[in-house]
């Protein structure tokens, strides 16, 4: 009894031993591709920072168009709307065509230059920004909502906006149609909220959207040219940029943490079938790994 009982303690230590050598490799290895990663985007960094240039509002704020794509016809039809929600109730609604978002990813853009150019009330927090990046083969639509509107359009609605007005026509390059359709599903949204009769918001109800070109209009502006700038941080300030930003760029991270877990669970488990000692199996982790709720802790949808 005391020869088989002692085998059953000497296999236990052993799953024991392999568990533990099962996730320092796990631990191990993350650190060498953290190590990796962060040299790697060190390097890259110090040679060329990224530095998003971001445009300056039009003279007419509603709609600013840089990449030329709308007629005038859209943007008066825009910014008449506009203005006519922002009299009677505060909320503002801005239109931007860009012909790409430099450094930045469309939800990042999006959300700078949202509050550089302090959209909505700054107390009631209820603007939004209807965003186009009108790039060939990379074209994208977000819609940035405000805090204070997001229990109007929620990210579900928002998407759903996005799905039936802009990304038909925004995947034919049909940018007036895209632009005014979204548009006016949003602005009629708000009025519904506010309590403003659609006629009072736009004049013209039997206005017809085409893609008619204009060699210049209301609403064209000059888009800042892209310029990549030279780092000139210290090496400190750069080496935990670099390794933040692999934690946030590269999902090597989670993928060796969930196998560090799982390695561990599989080894233990193995170790205690192996000694009969499974009894009631695991307690369980939880409710697993909760969403952060986007990126950038703002409402809306991107297409």
């Amino acid at each position: 009894m005391r020869g088989k009982y002692k085998q059953k303690r000497e296999k236990k230590e052993k799953s024991r031993k392999l568990g533990r050598k099962v996730c320092l490799f796990a631990l191990l290895l993350y650190l060498v591709a953290a190590v990796i990663g962060t040299l790697v985007l060190f390097v890259k960094n110090g040679t060329v920072g990224k530095t998003t240039v971001l445009p300056k509002a039009t003279g007419c704020f509603y709609v600013n168009d840089y990449s030329h794509v709308l007629n005038e016809d859209a943007e008066t039809y825009m910014i008449a709307a506009a203005t006519r929600l922002c009299e009677r109730s505060g909320a503002q609604v801005v239109v931007v065509m860009v012909p790409n978002t430099q450094a930045d990813s469309l939800e990042k853009f999006s959300l700078h230059l949202a509050e550089k150019w302090g959209i909505g009330d700054k107390e009631k927090d209820n603007g939004i920004l209807l965003l186009f990046n009108t790039q060939k083969d990379n074209e994208h639509v977000r819609l940035e909502v405000g805090r204070g509107l997001e229990g109007v359009i929620t990210d579900g609605k928002a998407g759903k906006i996005l799905d039936d007005y802009a990304v038909s026509p925004k995947n034919k390059r049909r940018w007036n149609e895209a632009a005014t359709a979204t548009f006016s599903a949003v602005v009629k949204l708000l009025g519904k909220e506010y309590g403003i009769p659609e006629k009072d918001l736009f004049t013209n109800p039997n206005w017809k959207c085409t893609e008619e070109k204009d060699d210049m209009t209301v609403a064209d502006g000059t888009y800042p040219e892209y310029h990549p700038k030279k780092n000139t941080a210290s090496v400190g300030t750069r080496l935990k940029d670099a390794f933040f930003e692999f934690l946030e760029g590269t999902a090597v991270g989670i993928v060796v943490l969930i196998a560090f877990f799982l390695g561990f669970c599989v080894v233990d488990l193995i170790g205690r079938i192996m000694n009969g000692l499974t009894g009631g199996g695991f307690g369980g982790f939880g409710s697993g790994i909760g969403g952060g709720g986007g990126s950038f802790g703002g409402g809306g949808a991107s297409r």
